[in-house]
């Protein structure tokens, strides 16, 4: 055996190492380790075979611990990412050579997070070509191997509003560098990450990719009873349906001139809160005007005195034109409703009028007709009195829409004052 590598500098001396220590090993401990320089500095160094040989029987236990504490980590089948990284930190300490992940963390047998450790850990740290990488897993039958990835990020704040806790997951083969860049920036802007197996509770699919923004600009563009649809969806819409910034936008475009009044309350408890009671209310005061409009006018008529109530009480209870559409726009509601709800929307809305159309054809009332009757004092000339005026005009919903009907709107605004007398609307089957 060759000398103490420390002696034979002492001595000046030069060791005769055999070929096998000298050349051989040397070479095979520098494909294994990356710094197999330092290790022979020692003043036991008694050779390279005798070093691999002992640095792989340290290699192997301490894999071995490793790779039960994975084990151990994940029996539910899903690791955190704080196991992960310090099954990464113990492998930086122990030096871990790509051949010691081949041999331990790549074998076909370990489970699949044992696989993308060691895929880390080649990449990222021993700084492994991505080709070598590809051919050893693909060399050990794992590349096809897939994981799915989870990560929850806190809910950005977004106009003075804070969005719901962001999931999202990504699934791919092991061999994709997107999950090396999760699990390297977790404890910067990631609240948890979490890996899991194809087929366990966490591998479920998900429409979180969307982002946060983008999902509430889409959920505000539906109507109401779509987005609670859409809550059913999953936990992530579910989130993202009570958020106060959806409800805001739904809130001010069912009611403009509540919502604004209502945001600077200081008793308000929230958007989603507001439309709900607000939604009540409007029921039940609209509720109330249908059955005072459907009891006056029992004799198929209605006097002008009526509809100018019944627009004073929709003006007072500021009711939206989406109020009108779910109540006076019904297709089972008197032609009576249907004019008040249009006069209204109209005259006090201020609604322009192909939407008051698209409106009436969707509720398939445009073609409701009305008889209009007023009633005028007889003028006076030269002295005498001429008889009394009787008027009529019968026109359909879709009519009172366009210019044609605008006299007949103007009749029913201004009632019975002055020298017209009576103003009376029929109902014409």
């Amino acid at each position: 055996m060759c000398a103490p590598w420390g002696a034979a500098r002492a001595s000046g001396e030069r060791s005769a190492r055999p070929i096998a220590c000298g050349s051989l090993c040397p070479r095979r401990g520098g494909q294994r380790w990356l710094r197999p320089k330092h290790h022979p500095r020692v003043f036991t160094f008694q050779g390279w075979r005798l070093f691999y040989i002992d640095n792989h029987r340290k290699m192997a236990p301490g894999l071995s611990s490793l790779i039960k504490f994975v084990e151990e980590c994940s029996q539910n089948e899903s690791l955190e990412v704080g196991y992960h990284l310090k099954a990464l930190g113990e492998l930086c300490s122990m030096e871990a050579g790509f051949k010691d992940v081949q041999l331990f963390l790549f074998a076909r047998n370990n489970s699949m997070f044992l696989n993308l450790i060691g895929l880390h850990y080649s990449i990222l740290s021993l700084k492994i070509p991505h080709d070598d990488v590809i051919e050893a897993i693909q060399s050990h039958h794992i590349e096809e191997r897939q994981v799915c990835v989870n990560w929850f990020k806190l809910g950005r704040w977004f106009y003075g509003f804070h969005l719901p806790d962001e999931s999202v997951l990504a699934r791919s083969p092991s061999e994709s560098s997107q999950h090396r860049k999760i699990h390297q920036r977790s404890r910067r802007s990631r609240i948890r990450v979490m890996a899991a197996k194809p087929g366990s509770s966490q591998w479920e699919p998900s429409f979180n990719w969307l982002l946060e923004d983008i999902a509430i600009a889409i959920a505000s563009r539906l109507e109401v009873w779509d987005v609670c649809s859409l809550g059913s969806c999953s936990r992530f819409w579910r989130a993202l349906c009570a958020s106060d910034c959806l409800w805001l936008a739904l809130s001010r475009k069912r009611w403009p001139a509540l919502a604004s009044a209502e945001a600077s309350s200081s008793c308000f408890q929230g958007w989603r809160l507001f439309y709900v009671n607000n939604h009540r209310k409007m029921a039940a005061g609209l509720s109330s005007l249908i059955k005072f409009v459907e009891e006056c006018s029992q004799n198929e008529s209605l006097e002008v005195g009526y509809h100018l109530k019944a627009l004073g009480e929709l003006r007072s209870m500021e009711a939206g034109f989406k109020d009108v559409q779910l109540f006076l726009f019904a297709r089972n509601s008197s032609v009576f409703l249907n004019l008040i709800g249009l006069h209204y929307s109209i005259l006090s809305l201020e609604i322009p009028h192909n939407d008051v159309m698209e409106a009436l054809q969707n509720h398939n009332i445009a073609e409701r007709q009305v008889c209009v009757n007023w009633f005028k004092l007889g003028r006076w000339f030269y002295g005498f009195r001429l008889p009394d005026e009787s008027r009529s005009r019968k026109v359909t919903l879709r009519e009172l829409t366009t210019s044609k009907g605008e006299p007949i709107l103007a009749v029913l605004n201004r009632g019975a004052v002055h020298e017209v007398l009576r103003v009376q609307i029929t109902e014409l089957t």
